[in-house]
């Protein structure tokens, strides 16, 4: 009953959200904070159907967009050439299919009374994966991956802007784009979390009952913080 609560609550805060990204969506990073929007608005309601495909499509939209964030203050030129118009829905498609893909060709969690909640074993809690029947090597994959690339991309930015900083001996960065970046690395750094926190619980056993408190509301957190970002 909370989590229905809450969800209908986050929905409702989710509108003015969406027309706002809506209204901008001229400008490439909308476009893509936009489709990141909708994707969670999706995760709220099929927290179990489909949430895999909706996970890693939100996330891997996350790292275009960290993409676009960087190149658009470090050069503005390939960030029109790469996202300009219509373009940014290429890269779109191409994260809409991967969530498709994995929605439908990989191994869902399933749920299960024990945790309750959902879980690649479905009978984590008393019957151990020694086999490893049931894990989703993809989903591992991709959350390791999404832990490595999306620190990194800020990193190098962070070295980038330094040395092209010290070069120009100028601010060449305005303060609009510094806090638009401040808003996409907050959003960045809770998908890491969320990360490995996945990939991590293959092979550490959490306790379940911790893990699964945390795995519910931690994810509605990450809703609740997303609108105000």
């Amino acid at each position: 009953m909370i989590v229905i609560i809450l969800c209908a609550i986050f929905y409702i805060l989710y509108i003015p959200c969406s027309f706002s990204l809506f209204k901008r969506r001229e400008n490439a990073c909308y476009k893509l904070m936009l489709y990141i929007c909708l994707i969670d608005c999706s995760a709220l309601w099929l927290l179990g159907f489909c949430k895999d495909g909706l996970w890693m499509t939100e996330s891997a939209a996350q790292i275009f967009l960290a993409v676009n964030r960087c190149i658009a203050i470090l050069s503005p030129n390939t960030e029109t050439f790469f996202f300009k118009g219509s373009r940014t829905y290429f890269w779109l498609t191409i994260v809409t299919f991967y969530g498709i893909y994995v929605a439908i060709f990989t191994k869902p969690q399933l749920y299960t009374g024990i945790i309750f909640s959902w879980a690649f074993n479905p009978y984590l809690g008393y019957i151990a994966d020694t086999d490893s029947t049931y894990v989703n090597y993809v989903h591992t994959v991709h959350d390791t991956s999404i832990a490595i690339i999306l620190p990194s991309i800020y990193v190098l930015f962070y070295l980038f802007l330094l040395h092209k900083s010290k070069g120009s001996g100028s601010k060449a960065v305005s303060n609009k784009q510094k806090m638009l970046f401040i808003q996409i690395l907050i959003i960045g750094f809770i998908h890491l979390v969320g990360c490995l926190l996945y990939a991590s619980f293959t092979y550490i056993n959490y306790p379940v009952e911790s893990f699964t408190l945390l795995k519910v509301y931690g994810f509605l957190l990450t809703a609740f913080l997303l609108l105000f970002i």
